[in-house]
């Protein structure tokens, strides 16, 4: 028979060797571990490095910026007075059609409401340029045709242009158009309201004629734009005309400057309005 070997078959050596296996393998796991803790404090080292020397690299004039959202700010109690624009010619009988090019002289008082002087089957694009910004408006005729009609007119004759804006109400609108110098309402002409009956919807940059008190009443020429979340409290008696194509930092500019009681806190003027006929009504 062959011999059978003693380190497998002796008892009394069985525990003394797991003994040491387990001291063998305990030993190599925390070498493990430290190797893992260097391994990975020196990847976290080179890491920090990359960004150190990234951050130091882009210190120049072309290094992306981060931007920074505006916090809301506490709205002034009180604002200006405006100034009211100048005075231009004054028609004393019919109010013909302006030339569609802008080249009428500056008129601002009318004895009568103008003609229909656009065509109210297609819309009509609107430019208003401010001190603050430029807003685009599309305007419907199939909407609220007396008010497109006597906006267009009144623009082409440049009775808008530099008209102070009026008032601002904070995150709601804003109103422009209303006032002239000198004694005497603007326009001179009054135009009937066309508020639906079904009520009105006034999204940001909603553009709407009003009455002599910012709401609803015969118009001569003062018009609103609605802003931001606190339009639905405008009058739903006034006669929304068109919305808002571009300029909703304009918006936003223009709106920066309201004030608690209504008034701006600074000058804000119409430079000039442009209007230009443009697709059918579907």
């Amino acid at each position: 028979m062959a011999p059978t070997s003693r380190r497998t078959h002796d008892p009394s050596r069985r525990p003394a060797a797991e003994a040491t296996a387990q001291r063998r393998r305990a030993s190599l796991r925390k070498k493990r571990i430290v190797a893992i803790i260097i391994a990975g404090a020196l990847v976290l080292s080179t890491v920090a490095g990359v960004i150190a020397a990234s951050t130091s690299t882009t210190t120049d004039s072309t290094a992306p910026t981060s931007t920074t959202l505006p916090t809301t700010t506490e709205v002034p109690a009180t604002g200006i007075e405006p100034t009211g624009a100048p005075r231009g010619e004054a028609l004393t009988g019919a109010t013909p059609c302006p030339p569609v090019d802008g080249s009428a002289v500056r008129t601002t008082s009318f004895a009568e409401p103008p003609p229909m002087c656009i065509d109210p089957t297609r819309f009509h694009t609107a430019v208003v340029t401010t001190d603050a910004g430029a807003l685009t408006f599309q305007l419907n005729p199939q909407r609220a045709p007396e008010s497109v009609n006597a906006f267009v007119v009144l623009a082409r004759y440049g009775f808008y242009d530099d008209a102070p804006i009026t008032a601002i109400a904070p995150r709601g609108w804003f109103e422009a158009g209303g006032l002239l110098a000198g004694d005497g309402p603007p326009a001179g002409f009054t135009i009937p309201d066309e508020a639906p009956p079904q009520g009105q919807i006034f999204t940001p940059g909603t553009i709407a004629m009003v009455g002599d008190a910012g709401t609803a009443g015969p118009n001569r020429g003062a018009f609103l734009v609605a802003t931001f979340e606190n339009a639905p409290a405008i009058d739903q008696g006034v006669s929304s005309f068109g919305i808002l194509l571009d300029g909703t930092a304009t918006l936003a500019a223009i709106d920066a400057a309201a004030t608690a009681d209504g008034r701006p806190a600074r000058p804000i003027t119409i430079e000039s309005v442009t209007v230009t006929e443009s697709d059918p009504i579907p």
